[in-house]
């Protein structure tokens, strides 16, 4: 029974953990001339973390008329 218990603490603990992985955020600049578009790689987090980065870029697109996407 104890070691029943373990197993299941075991495995709710790594389910409820949060997923980090590669994120890509694709960016795209209509108004700027040779550069249609980029894909930034975030490396190593999670999807919110890499959202709040992405919309970061995506700020720094609107300068010039671009946005930003997470994929």
């Amino acid at each position: 029974m104890k070691k029943l218990f373990f197993i299941a603490s075991i495995t709710l603990v790594v389910g409820l953990t949060s997923c980090k992985k590669d994120h890509n955020c694709t960016c795209s600049y209509p108004a700027v001339s040779g550069i249609p578009s980029e894909t930034i790689l975030i490396p190593n987090s999670s999807k919110g973390d890499a959202q709040n980065a992405c919309d970061t870029y995506s700020a720094v697109a609107l300068l010039s008329s671009g946005s930003c996407n997470l994929n």
